[in-house]
This record gives C-alpha cells, structure tokens and sequence, in this order.
C-alpha cells in the first residue's frame, strides 16, 4: 500500500527570514501538514487494525499464508476436563482436545472452516476413561465418514487414552474419523 503522507508539498524555506512574509504560505503549510498527519493517523490505524501482532491473537479469517518456515510452533490445545453429558467440540477451540469420559454421552462436532475457503479443518481428540462407558461421535449438518473398523460409539479405554483424528474439508457437511491408536 502506497502512502497518501504528503510531505513534499510543505514549504521547508517559509518563511523568508528578514523578509515580511505572507501569512497565507504559513496557511498552506499548516494545511498540508495537518492533511499530512490526516493520512497518518488513516494509515496508522489500518496497520493496527488489519496486520498481524506479536502481542495478541491473530485471526487470519482463512488467508492464505504461503512460503513460510514455521519454527517452534504448537497447536492450540483445549483441556475439555471431566464430561459427563452429551457435549459439542467445536474445531475453534483448538486443534488438540482432550476429555474425560464418566458416562455414556455423545459428542457433536462442529464449527469446521467454511468449504468457500478451501481449506481443510483438522483436530484430534483424545479420550480417557475408565472403560465402562461409550462415546457416539456425531457431526452437526453433516455427515461421519469413519475409517474401516472403527465402531461408533466406541468404548472408551479403561486403561490408556484413545486418540482419534477429525477431518473436513467442505465445512462440515462431511467429516472423516481415523482412529490413531490406544495409548498406554
């Protein structure tokens, strides 16, 4: 974005010391100097509303960023603690949830990157319990593909943590499940 500051229009040689000057050039240079921080204060204020910070959240609303080098990054994790009833995981809450189970109950996945963007939402899900209860995967609108083998509800681990994949890349309406592993 090209600056609109225009700071060549101002005068540096007005006034004309030892000479009567006229007051309009003092005119003109004020006026181009307060047009000047005008655009300043435009500019400024779209570099802090619209550019990534160093000290705050960042939402890129689906940009694409390309040619990167990542270097000491994490997902973001999202302790679901204890649930007992049925329970929707949102994919904004983070890329890696964690939950444990004390009771039958049926957890909605949801809130995956619209398909418009083209972009596929990933997030696993990991669950520990004490293995006397099961766990229904749905999907809000849209439908579970699951991976061959993988029963729906399943039993969560009594010993361990089970650990499942999530995928989709049309918003939603369709989301994969791959089963990762039992952890011990």
């Amino acid at each position: 974005m090209a600056s609109n500051i225009n700071y060549s229009s101002i005068d540096e040689t007005y006034p004309i010391a030892g000479k009567d000057n006229d007051s309009q050039g003092f005119r003109d240079n004020f006026g181009y100097i307060k047009n000047s921080l005008e655009s300043a204060k435009s500019e400024i204020e779209d570099l802090q509303d619209n550019t990534a910070k160093t000290n705050d959240d960042n939402d890129f609303n689906f940009q694409t960023i390309s040619s990167a080098a990542f270097k000491n990054c994490g997902e973001k994790l999202h302790d679901g603690t204890t649930v007992s009833i049925n329970t929707s995981i949102l994919f904004t809450d983070g890329s890696v949830q964690i939950f444990n189970v004390t009771a039958d109950l049926t957890f909605t996945l949801s809130g995956f990157p619209p398909s418009a963007n083209a972009t596929t939402g990933k997030m696993r899900i990991q669950l520990t319990g004490d293995g006397t209860h099961n766990v229904t995967f749905n999907v809000n609108a849209g439908s579970l593909k699951k991976n061959a083998g993988i029963t729906n509800p399943i039993a969560v681990a009594g010993s361990g943590t089970k650990i499942y994949d999530f995928w989709s890349y049309d918003g939603g309406s369709t989301v994969f499940m791959d089963y990762v592993g039992n952890f011990t």
